[in-house]
């Protein structure tokens, strides 16, 4: 009876850590997986308007995400291509800041990079730029800007020397 007692418990429990552990991930997931068909959906659009709604109604959920999908780093970039659709480069920044504080993943720094460039601030967008090469060298190949590139391998070839 006891025995019986135990593996009840200890079925309890699994059922209760999978619902605890298991299912908000896998629920973020397919929620940003979503966020990415319809992010997609905004950048291909030639309709000035609809992209404007799209990416305010990709934001809108996006937010909703925030709480439970904080640790996935794409949450963060997919809201930083909607801001950056909107034209608000300042918050698309933010946003892949806010990435940059989970995962110090290339992309992010060459991301914001890019948007600096945008912005004209080439002196912080060479040093996003320089941190996404230290962290994949083959990146400097894809810097748009060639002001920003000459200046990226400048840097590298300094940091080498060093």
């Amino acid at each position: 009876m006891i025995r019986i007692l135990i593996v009840l418990v200890v079925a309890a429990l699994c059922v209760w850590a999978m619902f605890a552990f298991v299912k908000p991930p896998l629920t973020c997931n397919q929620s940003l997986n979503d966020l990415r068909a319809r992010t997609e959906q905004t950048d291909q659009t030639g309709d000035s308007y609809k992209l404007i709604v799209l990416a305010r109604q990709n934001l809108e959920q996006l937010r909703r995400l925030e709480g439970p999908c904080r640790t996935n780093v794409q949450l963060y970039m997919f809201e930083a291509e909607n801001e950056d659709a909107l034209g608000r480069k300042e918050a698309a920044i933010d946003a892949l800041r806010r990435g940059l504080t989970i995962d110090q993943r290339p992309e992010l720094y060459h991301n914001v990079g890019t948007l600096l460039v945008e912005l004209g601030r080439m002196d912080e967008a060479v040093e996003n730029y320089v941190t996404a090469a230290r962290l994949l060298p083959e990146d400097v190949e894809n810097i748009p800007s060639p002001e920003a590139q000459r200046r990226v391998r400048e840097r590298m070839r300094g940091l080498r020397r060093k």
